[in-house]
């Protein structure tokens, strides 16, 4: 398994999309992009995808930490 830092700002347009939905945005980005995801095992298997720390809601952000764990 291999994986991936990737760095994003979080601007004035998604200020208000709460945490859940910005790893449900990362989540179709990546399976659109034909990206292999990793998921965990168990009866409802999730993607492995993790952010450094929740925002608040109407907070804004220069550099947000997500990493990523590949298939391949």
């Amino acid at each position: 398994m291999q994986r991936l830092r990737i760095k994003y700002c979080r601007g004035e347009e998604l200020k208000y999309i709460s945490h859940l939905d910005i790893m449900r945005l990362w989540q179709r980005a990546l399976n659109r992009a034909g990206i292999s995801l990793a998921y965990s095992e168990g009866f409802h298997p999730h993607p492995k995808i993790s952010l450094a720390a929740p925002l608040a809601i109407g907070v804004t952000s220069e550099a947000e930490l997500m990493d990523v764990t590949l298939t391949r």
